[in-house]
């Protein structure tokens, strides 16, 4: 169990944003040990880990606030910032859904590509991602699971 918390929590605290995964961040496959009832330890695990260098900017318009965890539930927050390129805060609905998709599929191929966060979905785990303004408004938030993935 140890060995499967340490493994999981090193390789997800390489992947704050779901528009920012790990370019090479490998760790073994340990399917055969987990069990769906290791899912909310392991999850506590990664937020622990991951919360430790928080907050955290990712880019110019990106910060990772922070990142809590309830029984199969992930959660990471991010505040949105407003660049002089870039002022999300006036985006029309088009442009807001085109930037939400592009952040769902980023992050949904990272999950899903991943042996390790694909194997904690399909036991049960469900990462959330909640997208909010400088204002504290919320922006977009969306989760993902296993059946997302097919």
């Amino acid at each position: 169990m140890k060995k499967i918390l340490l493994l999981l929590a090193l390789m997800t605290s390489f992947s704050f944003a779901a528009q920012t995964p790990p370019a090479q961040a490998k760790a073994p496959e340990i399917k055969a040990e987990l069990k769906a009832e290791d899912v909310p330890a392991v999850l506590n695990q990664i937020a622990l880990e991951v919360t430790m260098g928080l907050p955290k900017r990712l880019d110019y318009i990106t910060t990772v606030d922070r990142v809590t965890s309830k029984k199969n539930n992930i959660k990471y927050y991010y505040i949105l910032n407003d660049d002089e390129d870039f002022v999300l805060s006036k985006f029309d609905k088009t442009r807001k859904n085109e930037f939400r998709n592009q952040i769902i599929k980023g992050a949904k191929s990272f999950l899903c590509q991943n042996a390790n966060t694909l194997e904690l979905m399909k036991k049960g785990a469900i990462f959330h991602y909640i997208y909010d303004l400088r204002d504290g408004k919320r922006y977009f938030s969306f989760f993902l699971e296993a059946k997302d993935c097919k």
